[in-house]
C-alpha cells in the first residue's frame, strides 16, 4: 500500500502547483482587469451623504447600507451624521467644496426628513454647484424645491411629493439598482415599482403608496 500513499502525495503536491497557479494567474488578470477598467474611465464621480438625527440604531442602520452600497458607485464618499438640526452645515459645506473642486461630478443625497438643506449652498459659487449631477432628497414633500435647485444648475433633482412618504423604503431599492451601474432611469423606474407593489401589499391604498414613490426632475 507503500506506493498508493506515494502516488497520493504526489497527486497533492501537483494539484497544489497547479491550483497555486492559477490562483496567481487569476489574481493577475483582475489586477490587469482593475488597471484597464480605471484607465478607461472617461470622469471621475463624488458623492456625500447626510443624515439628520434620529434614533442611533436608525443612524447606524443607515450609515452601514448607504457606505456599502455608495462606495462601489463612487470614487470617493463623505457621510455626514448630525447631531442636532443644522449643526454639520460646515461641514457639508467644506467637504461639499473639496468634492466640487477635485472631481468631475458630484451628487448629493440628503438623507433626512422634510428640511431646507438647499440653503446650505448659498453662496457657492454656480460654476461650482453645475457640476452637481444629481441631488436625491429624502425628506416628505421636498419634491417641491426642484426649481430652487433647477436655479442652482444641478442636472437631476430626485424627491418625494407626498407629505408622509415612507421614502426609505424608495432608497434602499433605488440605491441596490444604481450600484449594478443601471441608469437613473432604469433604477428609478424599478425602485417605484417594487416600493408601490410592497407598500400595497402590506395594506397601504394605491395612493399612498404612490406618495413614497419619487418623481425625477431634469433641467
Amino acid at each position: 500500500m507503500a506506493w498508493a500513499w506515494v502516488v497520493l502525495i504526489k497527486f497533492m503536491q501537483r494539484s497544489f502547483v497547479i491550483t497555486s497557479m492559477v490562483i496567481a494567474v487569476t489574481a493577475t488578470t483582475m489586477a490587469i482587469a482593475s488597471t484597464d477598467l480605471s484607465f478607461k474611465k472617461k470622469y471621475s464621480e463624488a458623492a456625500i451623504a447626510v443624515r439628520d438625527h434620529v434614533a442611533a440604531y436608525q443612524k447606524t442602520a443607515t450609515k452601514l447600507f448607504t457606505k456599502l452600497y455608495l462606495k462601489r458607485l463612487y470614487d470617493d464618499l463623505i457621510y455626514i451624521e448630525e447631531k442636532k438640526t443644522g449643526e454639520q452645515q460646515q461641514k457639508f459645506i467644506t467637504g461639499l467644496l473639496r468634492l466640487l473642486t477635485n472631481y468631475d461630478s458630484v451628487d448629493v443625497y440628503l438623507l433626512a426628513h422634510g428640511n431646507n438643506m438647499i440653503v446650505w449652498l448659498n453662496g457657492i459659487d454656480k460654476k461650482l454647484t453645475r457640476k452637481i449631477r444629481l441631488v436625491y432628497n429624502c425628506g416628505c414633500g421636498n419634491a417641491q424645491q426642484y426649481e430652487a435647485w433647477a436655479n442652482l444648475g444641478v442636472k437631476y433633482y430626485l424627491a418625494h411629493k407626498g407629505e408622509k412618504s415612507l421614502s426609505p423604503i424608495f432608497f434602499y431599492f433605488f440605491i441596490r439598482k444604481r450600484a449594478k451601474r443601471r441608469s437613473f432611469d432604469k433604477s428609478i423606474a424599478a425602485a417605484n415599482k417594487h416600493t408601490s407593489f410592497l407598500l400595497t401589499c402590506i395594506g397601504f391604498s394605491a395612493v399612498k403608496a404612490q406618495e413614497s414613490c419619487a418623481t425625477l426632475y431634469s433641467f
